[in-house]
């Protein structure tokens, strides 16, 4: 039995291999965190568990929350023209949310799901070459238990 946490980035990660197919990602969609200084070799998709916690309102249901990342490709030559079009990431926040609205198989541990936050982070070199999504599902707390009373 995997957690609801496992089982959301488990499907957002088959989600971004098949929606972004066309992009070779530098060792494919990695189960984990991305570190900050990557990107130069080609673009670079992580996607993390960031917390798994009830909902202030009601205890009997838990939010899992997942970061994906998306590092598009960029050229460490620091020159002063050189810019770089945000558009391509741009493109891909847009292609992902629109395949999870599409394509997410709910489930009994994540009912639905949303992106809470999407953010275009500066590369080593300040550019905006880098997108994140921050995505939040809702389910059953797994810690609590039904009296039946």
């Amino acid at each position: 039995m995997s957690a609801a946490i496992t089982e959301l980035r488990t499907a957002l990660i088959s989600i971004v291999e098949d929606e972004f197919s066309d992009v070779d990602w530098v060792g494919g969609v990695r189960p984990g965190k991305l570190y900050r200084a990557l990107g130069e070799k080609g673009p670079y998709c992580g996607v993390s568990p960031v917390d798994a916690n009830p909902t202030d309102r009601d205890y009997a249901v838990q939010r899992p929350t997942v970061l994906v990342q998306m590092w598009n490709r960029f050229d460490k030559r620091i020159e002063l023209e050189n810019i770089v079009d945000p558009s391509v990431v741009e493109a891909w926040a847009e292609r992902f949310q629109a395949a999870i609205r599409d394509d997410y198989p709910v489930s009994e541990k994540n009912w639905f799901l949303r992106v809470t936050e999407v953010n275009y982070p500066d590369d080593p070199l300040g550019q905006k070459s880098r997108v994140t999504l921050t995505v939040v599902s809702d389910g059953p707390n797994a810690t609590v238990r039904e009296t039946g009373a």
